[in-house]
């Protein structure tokens, strides 16, 4: 039991990140995002408008692999 409630909140973890994406990917892309805003905005957050969409995920499908 204990066994499918972890792979239950695995699942519910994976499903709120909206993207397939692992924990430290998020990780990692919220670093660089923090590193982007310090270096080429004075550490300011910039205005996306009010929908707030600053950055966006693509990913690509090939042959060898997904690109993210």
């Amino acid at each position: 039991m204990q066994k499918m409630r972890a792979a239950l909140m695995q699942m519910e973890d994976d499903y709120y990140r909206g993207f397939p994406i692992t924990k430290e990917e998020k990780k990692n892309i919220y670093n660089w995002i923090i590193n982007h805003e310090n270096t080429y905005h004075g550490g300011y957050p910039c205005y996306h408008g009010v929908s707030g969409g600053g950055y966006s995920y693509q990913f690509h499908p090939t042959a060898i692999g997904t690109g993210g």
